[in-house]
């Protein structure tokens, strides 16, 4: 499915970040461990295990996540959580349905790592940003 992000006559480039908080810096993670680390798999970066934090505070931002990233639909994302969790034990990522809540938890938790749209982030941008994970197509 290809989502396209329209604000007005003319669509506005959005891009989908990983972060952190503001001095963790890990290496950047391939698509693989970006889909593992949202199902609750184990990644590690130095021998920590990254601790994911879902974005649900908005709708379109947590729905490019699901599509774009994990290649799934919401249903199908809280199936493989609920069958991962019972076959295996897999606990399922924290979902913050709030975005200040979001970023507090990520400044003070030293491996956490979630996403969000860059213009999402308000004025404060005081957070360490990993990698792009996903950009709209523009016309």
């Amino acid at each position: 499915m290809h989502l396209s992000i329209a604000t007005s006559a003319y669509a506005e480039e959005r891009r989908l970040l990983l972060i952190t908080k503001p001095d963790y810096k890990p290496s950047p993670l391939d698509k693989n461990e970006l889909r593992r680390l949202f199902l609750g798999i184990p990644v590690y970066r130095k021998g920590e295990r990254l601790i994911p934090l879902v974005n649900k505070s908005g709708d379109l931002c947590y729905q490019v996540f699901l599509q774009s990233i994990l290649g799934m639909s919401q249903k199908r994302y809280e199936r493989v959580l609920v069958s991962g969790f019972y076959r295996q034990g897999v606990r399922s990522p924290t979902v913050y349905t709030s975005q200040d809540n979001l970023l507090l938890d990520l400044k003070n938790k030293k491996l956490g790592i979630s996403f969000l749209f860059d213009n999402d982030s308000g004025e404060e941008k005081n957070f360490n940003v990993v990698q792009e994970i996903w950009v709209s197509d523009t016309p």
